[in-house]
């Protein structure tokens, strides 16, 4: 998805691997400054800050401090939990009888050391050989942040074991791959839906400033979408 965005996007009007250091405001000229690390500056009318919250504290510091908001402060009290997807491929003929459903939760009480399994290939075409299936196994969290830092291979033979009680899988997966994400999982905390709201009223005070994704705790692909949509929104509103 964000291969095929990027295409459609004029090459010369993006910049990837690109560190952001700061945000300012030229209060003359009505453009947001970003001051980039070993880059000329770019100025812009509108800004959307699509990135957790302790990176979005660092950029908005010095452009709070000129009005004595709280933005950055309340971005910087958000919290995230760093989480970890195990993918393993195995034959369709380990299974001793049809996958149901597209996947499950974990339920905490059960001592399993996985949060959710999603059956990919079950779920969308193409994302697996007509001959084999796909699970993506999601484990860490808030919970179990220790199996984030698990290797490779021990993560693999944990879940494998979790999977041969749950599934009607025989044998071993012929393919696994161990993707990490670390602080990328929102975590909805007593008084959380406050300091959104007060977010959300800082940005009023800069016409063009939108915020968007895990910053508003957006959680799974439509819920980013959506925020992304309103962000834009926001956004071109100011131009």
């Amino acid at each position: 998805l964000v291969e095929r965005l990027a295409e459609s996007l004029d090459p010369a009007a993006l910049e990837t691997d690109t560190k952001v250091q700061r945000i300012l405001f030229d209060r003359t000229a009505k453009l947001f400054r970003l001051e980039l690390e070993h880059r000329p500056a770019i100025e812009s009318r509108a800004v959307i800050l699509a990135c957790p919250g302790p990176a979005a504290s660092a950029l908005l510091r010095d452009l709070d401090r000129d009005v004595g908001g709280d933005l950055a402060a309340d971005a910087a009290t958000l919290d995230y939990a760093s989480c970890a997807t195990v993918h393993l491929g195995y034959p369709r003929r380990a299974l001793a009888s049809p996958l149901v459903g597209f996947g499950f939760f974990a339920c905490r009480g059960e001592g399993l050391p996985l949060l959710a399994c999603s059956f990919a290939s079950e779920k969308f075409p193409g994302r697996a050989p007509e001959d084999a299936v796909l699970l993506r196994v999601f484990v860490g969290g808030a919970c179990a942040p220790e199996m984030v830092d698990l290797d490779d291979r021990e993560l693999v033979t944990r879940v494998t074991r979790a999977l041969g009680g749950l599934l009607p899988l025989t044998g071993s997966p012929h393919y696994s791959r161990v993707i990490r994400h670390p602080r990328a999982i929102p975590q909805f905390v007593v008084g959380y839906g406050a300091t959104i709201q007060r977010l959300r009223a800082g940005c009023e005070r800069w016409p063009g400033l939108a915020i968007a994704g895990s910053l508003l705790g957006a959680y799974g692909l439509a819920d980013c979408i959506a925020s992304g949509l309103e962000a834009a929104d926001r956004a071109t509103s100011a131009l």
